[in-house]
């Protein structure tokens, strides 16, 4: 297998409010006000955090009068899909992960 190419896919996910930004949007369409108050983030935040989805082909944007409503892309909606499918059959292994990475949190605040 050749991961070369998946790391940006994961990077983009690798930042908590992003990876919470997806998670919400996939839920349904939202504005930048209603992702704010759900992940109680300044505006600024959560923008930048949204041209780095809609950058990397995550989220879509639609105007709609003056607000602006993301999304998941409808590209990158099979892909996640397919991706939380296959996680929930190794949930030994996401199991494992949230272990993992508990310690090492612990581990870099020392």
């Amino acid at each position: 297998m050749n991961f070369k190419n998946a790391k940006p896919f994961f990077t983009a996910l690798g930042n908590e409010t992003r990876f919470e930004i997806v998670r919400l949007i996939a839920e349904k369409p939202r504005t930048v006000n209603k992702i704010c108050e759900a992940l109680d983030c300044k505006q600024t935040k959560i923008s930048n955090d949204l041209k780095c989805l809609r950058d990397c082909g995550y989220a879509h944007v639609e105007k709609r009068g003056n607000e602006r409503v993301y999304s998941i892309d409808k590209n990158i909606a099979p892909v996640l899909s397919s991706i939380t499918q296959q996680l929930q059959k190794l949930r030994q292994v996401c199991e494992g992960c949230k272990t993992c990475c508990t310690n090492n949190k612990k581990d870099r605040k020392k």
